[in-house]
């Protein structure tokens, strides 16, 4: 994602309700600053799981279900 705007945010709400709903995890891989800035202005760092690459993102899945 280049541009993350308000219809962006509203997207990945609408995709973590939908994960959540299957137990899934949402984990968002290498963000942009932007998307970064936008998350801590809107104090929702802790809502969506920010890792820096996908290699990280399947590594982080694999351990939370061996969990």
């Amino acid at each position: 994602m280049t541009v993350f705007n308000s219809s962006a945010l509203n997207f990945l709400f609408l995709a973590k309700k939908r994960v959540d709903k299957f137990d899934g995890q949402l984990v968002v891989t290498n963000p942009t600053k932007q998307f970064t800035t936008v998350l801590e202005v809107t104090k929702l760092t802790n809502y969506f799981d920010q890792l820096p690459s996908l290699e990280d993102a399947f590594m982080h899945s694999y351990t939370q279900a061996a969990a």
